[in-house]
């Protein structure tokens, strides 16, 4: 249910944008010439921050809203990494993918999907903390680190207070509290905001806090007071707290989203974010794996952060593996560009799940391995 109504409110939202024209003005440049409007954008913060506008992925900025950003002389992000994506949840099968990883320099997985897709599966499912348990341990006896995907918000009321003192931020804290100490074998967390049961841009919050707030502008957000820039910094702090500084593990943020105007706000998000130790994973599209896509726009564009690319070596959309299709002069045409804005690593996709119709298995998956490491 609650599902259900986050979508009928996107819907409105959508349908809003689209008769008030509130949301697609930065989106369209033909729209340029109405200057007076842009101080109406949904995503401003300040009074000297960029339009919407800079939706366009030549005109962004590494820099633009982050004061708090370093010089690139002293900015090391460091180590490249290179990982694969585990989703089918067979025991037997996961140990087979992770028995091939060493051979073909991978030094990390993720779980994700149908092993895991929010962190309080961990605290509400025994028998499900018990199989990434042991996957985690073997995993580690392999020379492999362990990431887990989670996320936000999930489990929480259609509406809620974002006031910083209000209870529900300790209470997500607690959830990776709990998590993190149930299992601590697990090394990192990837967070992400798309698809989660509510986005937190959508949440509508009508406190004296929210409604204290500098509106943006938007009649839309600002009927909900959602400020969607300053919200998914909330969320990238208060899960820090407890996963970098509390755990001393490693936290990296997901930026698949659904509409361009998210991936704005996701962006900029990060560019503004002043903890740099908050990673980041791209995909090497925007939103699915089609492969006439342009190249995603936040590739290189999010700020001095470690930034690796999630590929797609399950073939969701050309085939399954049932199909001969290896795309290495594909793998490498995006790849190449990764590395050529910044990308320090790789994770790719290497199933569909359950989906058996999905493996890798027998597809030149090193590829990108190993163009990475030769420097072409």
């Amino acid at each position: 249910m609650q599902r259900i109504w986050s979508i009928l409110l996107v819907l409105t939202l959508a349908l809003g944008c689209l008769s008030l024209s509130a949301c697609g003005q930065g989106d369209d440049d033909d729209n340029d010439a109405s200057s007076d409007d842009d101080a109406d954008d949904d995503d401003t913060l300040d009074d000297d921050t960029g339009d919407d506008d800079t939706l366009d992925d030549d005109t962004l900025d590494d820099d633009t809203g982050d004061d708090d950003t370093l010089d690139d002389d002293t900015f090391d992000p460091g180590p490249a990494t290179y990982g694969w994506i585990l989703m089918d949840n067979n025991r037997v099968h996961v140990s087979d993918v992770l028995a091939r990883a060493g051979d073909l320099g991978i030094d990390n997985v993720h779980l994700s999907h149908d092993l895991i897709m929010e962190i309080d599966e961990i605290n509400n499912d025994d028998e499900r903390a018990e199989l990434l348990q042991s996957i985690a341990q073997e995993a580690h006896g392999l020379g492999l680190t362990v990431w887990v995907w989670s996320h936000e918000f999930t489990d929480v009321p259609f509406m809620f207070c974002f006031d910083p003192a209000d209870p529900i931020w300790e209470e997500r804290r607690d959830a990776y509290r709990e998590a993190l100490t149930r299992i601590p074998e697990i090394d990192g967390v990837v967070l992400m905001f798309g698809s989660a049961d509510f986005e937190p841009w959508y949440i509508p919050c009508f406190c004296q806090w929210c409604a204290d707030q500098e509106p943006t502008g938007n009649p839309l957000l600002d009927a909900i007071n959602s400020r969607p820039i300053d919200r998914a910094m909330m969320v990238y702090e208060a899960v820090a707290q407890v996963v970098l500084d509390e755990f001393d593990k490693q936290l990296r943020m997901r930026t698949f989203m659904h509409q361009p105007l998210e991936i704005h706000w996701l962006g900029e998000s990060l560019r503004r974010f002043p903890r740099h130790e908050l990673q980041v994973m791209t995909k090497d599209v925007p939103q699915d794996w089609q492969p006439y896509y342009p190249h995603d726009p936040l590739i290189g564009n999010v700020g001095h952060r470690h930034q690796i690319i999630e590929m797609d070596l399950g073939n969701e959309y050309w085939g399954r593996s049932l199909i001969l299709n290896g795309q290495v002069d594909y793998i490498y045409y995006r790849y190449a560009y990764d590395r050529a804005n910044g990308a320090r690593g790789a994770a790719a996709r290497v199933e569909r799940g359950a989906e058996r119709s999905g493996s890798f298995y027998g597809m030149p998956v090193g590829a990108c391995r190993r163009e990475g490491r030769s420097g072409r």
